[in-house]
């Protein structure tokens, strides 16, 4: 993702995102906590979930390097924010549900 989106752009989308109503914070090794906004959420988090308050979205940074985002309404801004998404994600990374 770095090659083709600024990690800032990332952590502004991120931000913008769920800046509205924060998030619940999971980290791998830590006690979960709320941070309201969300700042600094950029590519290099480890074991790391982020989610709104509803458990609709998710954000999750893996210790390979890979972030993961789920739930269609935060896809479908992402998609909107980063017509480049294509470029973006991960040829085998990216799978409808309801593809088979």
């Amino acid at each position: 993702m770095e090659a083709e989106l600024p990690e800032e752009e990332f952590q502004d989308f991120i931000t913008e995102f769920y800046q509205a109503g924060g998030v619940y914070v999971f980290p791998e090794h830590d006690e979960a906590w709320i941070e309201s906004p969300p700042m600094g959420f950029g590519y290099w988090h480890s074991e790391l979930c982020i989610t709104d308050f509803k458990l609709r979205t998710i954000v999750y940074w893996s210790h390979e390097g890979t972030v993961t985002l789920g739930g269609k309404r935060l896809i479908n801004a992402f998609k909107k924010t980063f017509p480049v998404y294509e470029k973006i994600v991960c040829s085998w990374g990216y799978q409808r549900l309801d593809q088979s």
